[in-house]
């Protein structure tokens, strides 16, 4: 049975389309009618086709935070962020139909509330999920190739909208804690700890006084590069990405915050990592490179994760952060606790390559 912070409150959100429409002089509807809804892990997401009197219909897009008596303002505070950024990057995007994100139309905080515009496209995750297992280079296709390049562009002009920005500034927020390296390595130490607090420990056959050395390493060798700051989208991955002919589509900044630009570009290269896994073999080799090729002609797949300490360290974050959520928090069945050792094995063998011999 979900809990009452999981349950979605339909009244309310059709009176607040009311309330919002009407304030922002973009009609009173006749009629409201939900086409399609989504739980998310931490909100709700509904389509809504409205009807004017004039006949005239639109289809919104509602999305509701859960609710959580205990981190109300916060939620508020994520809303207000979320809405933000939209309006930024919508405004600077304006007139390029290659980058663009939905049009913002309002947003409540207080009921953790956001609306904005139908963009009608296909999801890049939907595209990954038609290719075939064990897909060879020509099932992957140009137009996969091309559609990754693309989110790679998206991603640079994203950021370059958003230099030394954070979200909700126009809003008159304070800075959310800043995503910087000294942020990162804290993060990978806690979950270091937590993963070695959890009943798998005598699988994890790892040197973690060793990880523990080579975070701190980077971590100083980091602090002397004089990066740049943006936002960053804090959920950029294929699942949040909108594939209209030529043009890209960002989805749900509810996760934005600022600070490093690599988090992003490199959060996506391990998503889409994650993703082959279970998938085409070898063949996210080529995708990932378009996508880099596309954010920046320089980069290659080939040493990516070498290529600095900011790199590194993300790397073992994000293989730390697999193997924690590959330790299952409740009794679960042989033939999948196999499938979670075999790749807590490939997790552990992944992380203990990027460490020096």
């Amino acid at each position: 049975m979900k809990s009452s912070a999981e349950q979605f409150d339909e009244e309310s959100v059709v009176a607040s389309l009311r309330v919002g429409l009407s304030e922002r002089s973009l009609g009173e509807p006749q009629h409201i009618e939900r086409v399609r809804r989504q739980r998310r892990q931490s909100s709700f997401v509904a389509r809504y086709r409205v009807v004017f009197p004039n006949g005239e219909q639109e289809d919104l897009w509602a999305k509701v935070l859960h609710a959580n008596p205990a981190k109300e303002d916060l939620k508020r505070r994520l809303i207000i962020r979320d809405y933000d950024l939209n309006c930024r990057v919508y405004q600077a995007f304006s007139g390029d139909s290659r980058f663009r994100v939905p049009p913002p139309l309002f947003s409540f905080p207080e009921q953790r509330l956001i609306v904005t515009r139908h963009t009608p496209g296909v999801r890049l995750h939907d595209k990954l999920l038609a290719v075939p297992r064990f897909a060879r280079r020509a099932d992957v296709g140009d137009d996969l190739m091309h559609s990754f390049r693309a989110c790679g562009q998206w991603l640079r002009r994203f950021q370059e909208t958003t230099d030394d920005y954070y979200p909700g500034a126009a809003a008159g927020e304070k800075p959310p804690p800043k995503r910087d390296i000294h942020r990162l390595a804290d993060m990978t130490l806690e979950r270091i700890t937590a993963l070695l607090d959890t009943h798998y420990k005598p699988l994890l056959r790892c040197d973690w006084e060793g990880v523990r050395a080579y975070v701190a390493r980077q971590c100083e060798q980091a602090e002397t590069l004089n990066g740049r700051t943006c936002a960053v989208h804090g959920d950029f991955f294929p699942g949040n990405l909108l594939l209209d002919g030529d043009g890209v589509v960002g989805l749900d900044f509810v996760s934005a915050g600022w600070g490093e630009p690599l988090f992003d570009l490199s959060y996506f290269v391990f998503q889409v990592e994650t993703w082959a896994q279970r998938s085409v073999g070898r063949q996210h080799r080529q995708l990932i490179d378009a996508f880099l090729k596309g954010y920046d002609p320089t980069l290659s797949y080939v040493g990516f994760w070498s290529a600095s300490p900011v790199l590194r360290l993300l790397f073992v974050n994000y293989r730390v952060a697999r193997l924690l959520s590959l330790v299952p928090k409740r009794p679960t069945t042989w033939h999948r606790r196999i499938s979670r050792h075999c790749q807590i094995y490939a997790a552990i063998r992944d992380l203990q390559k990027a460490l020096p011999a």
